[in-house]
């Protein structure tokens, strides 16, 4: 890591959000421009940002003989999706609702098994890169509202909430473009 200021490091700009079945093939992350094969698709555009959020619950270890911590734990660990879907289709109302079924043109809901699915964020990255956040398997978690106004567009809120699949990481962060991808 440099040592003095470094312009090429930070880094701002729209991201993109993509969602796939549990098991799809993960997009190659060998080279930009990434593309993300079929059946992901982007859930377009985005109201506010996407906010990616890393919670861990980590337990602190005493001992008698010593006043302070000598040992953590992991003992809980979270990672979130969260964003505002402008585009108000009816397929992104069902990624937001984790139990329904969807069948053009209706969503059904009420006691029904969860959805699973696998979610993709690209955004940018320092020095012209393209950062990518892969998740294997996801749920949404979050109270869907929508607000029908004049005054404003409706948006559909979604959080979806990290699962691990057995085997895998919980998620992974990548900078591709770098060189060091597939190192």
């Amino acid at each position: 890591m440099s040592s003095q200021p470094d312009v090429s490091q930070i880094i701002a700009g729209p991201g993109l959000i993509y969602v796939a079945p549990v098991g799809t093939a993960q997009p190659s992350l060998a080279s930009q421009p990434v593309t993300f094969p079929n059946p992901w698709f982007a859930v377009g555009y985005t109201d506010a940002g996407i906010d990616l959020v890393y919670t861990p619950t980590i337990k602190e270890i005493y001992v008698d003989e010593e006043a302070a911590v000598v040992l953590d734990i992991l003992e809980k660990e979270k990672f979130v999706v969260q964003a505002h879907l402008a585009e108000s289709d009816l397929e992104n109302l069902s990624l937001g609702i984790s139990a329904c079924t969807y069948a053009y043109p209706t969503i059904s809901v009420g006691s029904l098994p969860v959805t699973y699915v696998a979610v993709g964020v690209t955004g940018p990255a320092p020095n012209g890169n393209t950062r990518v956040v892969l998740m294997q398997k996801a749920i949404t978690t979050v109270a869907v509202s929508m607000k029908i106004t004049r005054k404003d567009k409706q948006v559909i809120p979604v959080s979806w909430d990290a699962r691990k699949l057995s085997g895998q990481n919980l998620l992974t962060i990548t900078d591709v473009g770098t060189g060091y991808e597939n190192s």
